[in-house]
């Protein structure tokens, strides 16, 4: 996963993200680190705000 987010660092599109993509990939490169535990936390996150603010 970690060679997937390091290239969206230097893309624009994902400025706004930029210090949660630097933050994914040091927990990736730990090796105590849980990379997907911490994506599901932010897609349950995410998935919070949409249902929140679609209804």
């Amino acid at each position: 996963m970690v060679e997937f987010i390091k290239p969206k660092i230097k893309q624009p599109q994902y400025s706004k993200c930029k210090k949660e993509l630097k933050t994914m990939l040091s927990i990736g490169r730990n090796a105590k680190g849980n990379l997907e535990e911490n994506l599901w936390q932010m897609n349950e996150i995410n998935l919070s705000y949409q249902a929140k603010f679609t209804h």
